[in-house]
């Protein structure tokens, strides 16, 4: 099992429907103004996550939402070396957050099971 680092963007108000007890943070945000002309508010999430590969860790990522939101956006996901802990000064480590934890276990969590799609 490897440990990855990824990034998306999802509209501020979908991430009341965000269920992720992985570590993860809010690292950013922009306005955006889609084609109807109205500013949405976009938020930039960074988390970490043990997976076998990229393709299930953005699998992980889609299913803590339920249903992905329109406006999501994967930004990247790195693999990490082995070892690799994600906390830091910026990205401290809050009580909720379980780590290290494999991805499926992260879901196993979720009060609300994944949609599948």
């Amino acid at each position: 099992m490897k440990s990855f680092w990824y990034s998306f963007w999802s509209p501020r108000a979908a991430l009341g429907t965000w269920e992720c007890h992985a570590p993860w943070w809010e690292s950013g945000f922009d306005l955006r103004s889609p084609l109807s002309g109205e500013q949405e508010e976009r938020v930039n999430i960074v988390g970490t996550i043990q997976a076998e590969n990229e393709r299930e860790v953005w699998r992980f990522v889609r299913a803590c939402f339920g249903r992905v939101p329109e406006g999501f956006q994967a930004r990247f996901c790195e693999e990490r070396p082995d070892g690799w802990e994600p906390f830091t000064a910026r990205f401290p480590r809050a009580g909720w957050m379980h780590w290290p934890i494999q991805a499926d276990a992260a879901l196993a969590l979720r009060a609300r099971p994944p949609v599948r799609s």
